[in-house]
């Protein structure tokens, strides 16, 4: 059942408007209570789940059916998540579109837009001005700088780091595993890739684990990067190779 929004676990800031579907679960699987937080200005809308450890800045939009500070149960990764929730942080002027799952342990920065349907797993950060589309994956631990950009359908790696102002096009896919070992139990050896400051990323490549992408690199679409890619080059091909210089946006 929904939670009253008197509760004492929930705080509501003036001029916020909570559809009275939404949904306040502060209490998580250890038993332990944390309050959501709902700043001035906020909207949230019908059928939105919030868990508790939640704070959301002033004028942050969570959409119909999303799911925001959802704490992590089970195993993955070579580690059990008990479901005790810590504090999942929503910058200012936020949006959260419809379907849409955001873990417990995440940060977003102001101005950041996750698309429908999309998954930003636990511990994860995204800098100020971020946009993800409609189904992209963002997995553990990935930390992005400010103003980077991901088109539908890519899927970003567990501890991936992407910098500042990195493009993704549609259907990227990243790749942190070397050698497939999928038993609990098993050592898990991971080593995901990095993307430099303005690195672009062409739709339908794939990046291997523990390849790093240079500062305003570009690789083509549906390449297989295998090797790390310099500083300011395109590639492109199965496997891409080095094609000639990129032109800096800025002119530099």
């Amino acid at each position: 059942m929904p939670l009253s929004w008197d509760d004492s676990n929930v705080q509501i800031d003036d001029g916020a408007h909570v559809a009275r579907s939404a949904i306040f679960e502060p209490v998580d699987l250890t038993g332990s209570a944390q309050p959501i937080v709902i700043g001035r200005g906020c909207r949230i809308a019908p059928g939105a789940v919030l868990y508790g450890g939640v704070v959301l800045g002033e004028g942050v939009v969570v959409e119909d059916h999303s799911v925001v500070g959802k704490p992590e149960f089970g195993y993955a990764m070579g580690h059990h998540y008990d479901g005790h929730a810590g504090t999942c942080t929503v910058g200012a002027g936020s949006i959260i579109r419809a379907g849409a799952h955001v873990y417990s342990n995440v940060v977003l920065g102001e101005q950041v837009h996750i698309g429908h349907h999309t998954l930003v797993r636990s511990a994860v950060r995204l800098g100020a001005g971020t946009q993800l589309a409609h189904f992209v994956s963002v997995e553990r631990g990935s930390q992005f700088g400010g103003n980077v950009r991901s088109s539908p359908h890519t899927h970003i790696t567990g501890g991936t780091v992407v910098e500042d102002r990195v493009f993704f096009g549609a259907g990227v896919k990243t790749i942190n595993d070397k050698s497939m070992v999928w038993r609990a139990g098993t050592p898990v050896v991971l080593e995901a890739p990095y993307f430099a400051e303005g690195a672009a990323i062409g739709s339908g490549s794939t990046i291997a684990a523990g390849v790093h992408v240079g500062r305003w690199a570009l690789v083509g679409s549906q390449s297989l990067v295998l090797r790390d890619v310099p500083e300011g080059v395109i590639v492109v091909g199965v496997p891409a190779r080095e094609r000639g210089p990129r032109p800096h946006p800025d002119g530099d």
